[in-house]
This record gives structure tokens, C-alpha cells and sequence, in this order.
């Protein structure tokens, strides 16, 4: 993913460029989605998605209480790649995770009743739209930023709001 953000235009230069990432999720009905960190997205002036023949316009869908954003681009972004499908992990789970970069980490607490929670990770490969997957290579979380009392901890979505996301 990579977002174009313009600036003011006597500065220069007037367009600062942030690359990340976005997970393909598989949903119920076959189909697959692309969902990203919404930081990573939000106030763009422009959103892409890399295919094999270049850059490709995107558009998004966003969710400020979850941090999530959808992403909904002419390119087939399942040409070539498999989706991931989402496990049944919800904000208390605990399990040891995989992430993008990382060595095995364990996510270990929810944000409290009743609010989406996070994972709360101690693995840099859980930010701008990374999956956290579990042994069987599920989906368990999505990042979405990093932990602002500790940096070197990372948050990320658990796949049950992702679904909960999604079905919105």
C-alpha cells in the first residue's frame, strides 16, 4: 500500500509518500479483501496498491473505533496470492502469534467489556497492516499502531472485529 499525502504548497516537496502493508482476507462467501491500518491511510490524497505491473488507484473504507481500513481497487489483488482466513480470536485470546519480521510472540491482553479490543504485541511486525497469524497460519490480528506508553510494543486488531468489521 502506499499513500500520498500532500502538504502545503509553498513547501516542498508538497507530497510526502508512506508505504506499508495490507493483509488479503478471505471472507465468508470465497471472495478476498485487502485491510490495512488506518493510520497508515487516513487523510491520503492518494491511496495505490502495488501489482505486477505497477501502481494501481485504491479506494477505502474506514473504521476510527477499530483502526482498520478496507481497501477497494480495480487491480485483483487474489491473482497470484493466497487470502488468509480469519481465526476465531477475539480480544482475551492468548496464543502464540507469527508476525511479519518476527520471532513467535504472544498476545496477552484486551482493551476491557464490551469495546473492540487489541492485542497488545511485542513485535514491530504488528504495525501498518500486518497479519498476526497463529500456527495454523489463521489470521488472529491485524496491526494497527503502535502501544503509546511503550513503543516497543505494538496493537493490533483481533480477528474477531475485523469480521465484525467486514460484515459491516
Amino acid at each position: 500500500v502506499r499513500a500520498m499525502y500532500s502538504t502545503h504548497p509553498l513547501i516542498q516537496p508538497n507530497e510526502i509518500e508512506v508505504v506499508g502493508a495490507a493483509t488479503l482476507v478471505e471472507l465468508e462467501d470465497g471472495s478476498s479483501v485487502l485491510i490495512t491500518a488506518s493510520h497508515l491511510v487516513n487523510g491520503a490524497s492518494q491511496i495505490e496498491i502495488q501489482g505486477g505491473d505497477g501502481w494501481h488507484t485504491a479506494e477505502v473504507t474506514f473504521d476510527a473505533d477499530l483502526g482498520l481500513a478496507r481497501i477497494d481497487s480495480t487491480l485483483d489483488v487474489s491473482s497470484g496470492r493466497a487470502p488468509l482466513s480469519l481465526a476465531n480470536a477475539d480480544a482475551e485470546t492468548v496464543e502464540t502469534t507469527y508476525g511479519a519480521g518476527s520471532a513467535a510472540a504472544t498476545g496477552t491482553i484486551g482493551r476491557g467489556d464490551g469495546i473492540y479490543g487489541f492485542y497488545q504485541m511485542n513485535t514491530s511486525g504488528a504495525v501498518l497492516g500486518y497479519p498476526l497469524v497463529d500456527r495454523n497460519g489463521r489470521v488472529i490480528g491485524i496491526g494497527s499502531h503502535r502501544y503509546p506508553p511503550d513503543p516497543s510494543f505494538t496493537l493490533s486488531v483481533s480477528a474477531a472485529s475485523v469480521r465484525d468489521f467486514l460484515d459491516r
